[in-house]
């Protein structure tokens, strides 16, 4: 789900951010994560999505990196297909879901996985349904 990022003082925010880092990486520097996060900005809603901000943990240089299961690595590409997408100032249509998917699907090791998520997706001949970039950050957030 979504995160409120705009919700409280910039020290809460920097506590929550800190908390979390220390659950993961005890040894960490906080402060270099800290500002590591800064360039990360909330959507006209206030709303920071899960999808950015777990690319932006993923790309701090200091936190170890976890190991791939195949589908978290999966997960990564979906979430990194879906924000390029976004990015570049297009729509994600059910149709740019689906496609992504079956990229995902095509070069994991868990094809089946990958399957059940795209039996998930309303069929194709119900629309070409716009999707928000919550409403994918939410499904990744329960998928993982």
């Amino acid at each position: 789900s979504v995160r409120e990022w705009d919700s409280g003082s910039p020290r809460s925010r920097v506590e929550r951010i800190v908390g979390a880092a220390r659950h993961v990486a005890p040894s960490a520097d906080l402060t270099a994560l800290w500002s590591h996060f800064q360039d990360l900005k909330p959507g006209p809603d206030g709303q920071l999505s899960f999808l950015e901000f777990w690319r932006t943990w993923d790309s701090w240089p200091g936190l170890a990196p976890e190991p791939d299961t195949g589908i978290v690595q999966g997960m990564r590409t979906l979430r990194d297909g879906v924000l390029v997408r976004l990015a570049a100032g297009s729509e994600l249509r059910t149709t740019d879901l689906r496609r992504i998917l079956s990229e995902v699907m095509k070069a994991s090791n868990d094809p089946g996985y990958w399957g059940n998520v795209l039996a998930a997706l309303p069929p194709p001949e119900s629309g070409d349904d716009v999707i928000t970039l919550d409403e994918v950050s939410e499904a990744v957030h329960i998928w993982l």
